[in-house]
């Protein structure tokens, strides 16, 4: 699930950052080319899971947990695997990163930029859905709303001209299920260096509740634009 938080750096915020949404709108089926597209990056996500659970079960690793990033450029960079609180070593990771990179390839390009999928290894069985097929999903929301308003409102004070150059900055957090962010990186830059730098300066300071899908506890991707006006 990715989901797009709202903030602008001159403190006009979407209420949704502050309440916690909960729909059954997004289970509604996708038609054309998203879906298709979503279809082929469940395929992928579910080849690289079961890819993950192979090698560790050959690696001797009864339980493996935690969450897997993969990360590949589309400029054609080395692309690279990140695990966080697992129990996988490096050599096990970089038996499945090639078949990783080449399932990859398979979802379609949308422009420059980059292709992130995670991995959950300890998933956490959901209930059934209901007689539709539908699931009650709620959205992250930001606890701390006031601490973060404080930071955007000083650095607007303290950076004078440099805060009136127009740009966003979109930072891209993965949340873990109990709420903590555990990797944040610059999904798209501003063109403002100074900027950049603050909203990844933000990370520490953000204090997310978790998402849920039927009252249990998910992994989501949070993005949060940083928006100079």
């Amino acid at each position: 699930m990715r989901i797009l938080l709202c903030a602008l750096a001159l403190l006009c915020t979407a209420p949704s950052l502050y309440a916690q949404e909960c729909s059954w709108e997004r289970d509604r089926p996708a038609r054309g080319r998203e879906a298709r597209e979503d279809s082929i990056r469940k395929a992928v996500e579910a080849a690289n899971r079961q890819a993950l659970l192979d090698a560790a079960a050959a690696a001797g690793v009864r339980e493996p947990r935690g969450v897997v990033v993969f990360t590949m450029e589309r400029n054609g960079s080395e692309p690279f695997l990140r695990i966080f609180e697992g129990n996988l070593d490096a050599p096990t990771l970089a038996g499945v990163l090639p078949g990783m990179v080449q399932r990859a390839g398979q979802i379609p390009q949308r422009g420059p930029g980059r292709i992130t999928l995670h991995t959950r290894l300890d998933t956490l069985p959901l209930p059934p859905a209901r007689a539709d097929g539908k699931r009650h999903e709620c959205r992250p929301m930001l606890a701390n709303r006031h601490v973060i308003q404080s930071a955007v409102s000083d650095w607007v004070r303290q950076q004078g001209p440099v805060a009136t150059l127009p740009g966003t900055a979109y930072l891209s957090m993965f949340l873990s299920r109990d709420g903590r962010v555990l990797h944040s990186e610059l999904g798209r830059r501003s063109g403002n260096l100074e900027l950049d730098r603050f909203t990844l300066g933000l990370v520490p300071l953000i204090s997310l509740r978790g998402a849920t899908v039927d009252g249990v506890p998910t992994d989501v991707w949070v993005q949060l634009p940083i928006a100079l006006r």
